[in-house]
């Protein structure tokens, strides 16, 4: 029996396997699909939790050997690493990741790049979360 999660990455999987046959691409820059942000990662949330910041994702694993979890420094587009998350060694292609920022700003604004063994990388959306709520950018 199929539980939401699972339908979930197997509609994904379906989604990537059926945008490589047709030979069309899913990357950010061309993708109007809400379902997927990037290549890697497919979704990216957040939310303020009690003193913390938890922010969650779902990415593909094909390639990736780490997530940097990542917060703008307001100046600029200027970016500091939180955290670097391991991809984890599993047979499933779509994992659930999360991290908790303990020492969050009065408005944080994050994002995750997905980086691959050969040095590439793919930058999730963005996520603002003010102490209270979360939106989208």
């Amino acid at each position: 029996m199929f539980t939401p999660l699972t339908f979930k990455k197997y509609f994904l999987l379906f989604i990537m396997a059926f945008a490589m046959w047709t030979g069309q691409s899913l990357s950010a820059q061309q993708s109007t699909s809400p379902l997927l942000v990037s290549a890697d990662i497919v979704s990216f949330e957040g939310e303020a939790m009690g003193q913390a910041n938890r922010l969650m994702w779902t990415a593909f694993q094909a390639g990736v050997i780490y997530y940097s979890v990542e917060r703008s420094t307001g100046v600029a587009d200027t970016w500091e690493e939180l955290a670097a998350i391991p991809a984890k060694l599993t047979d499933e292609a779509i994992s659930e990741y999360g991290f908790m920022d303990i020492a969050p700003l009065p408005t944080g604004v994050y994002r995750v790049r997905a980086v691959r063994s050969a040095g590439e990388s793919e930058i999730s959306s963005q996520v603002e979360i003010f102490r209270g709520y979360s939106t989208h950018l």
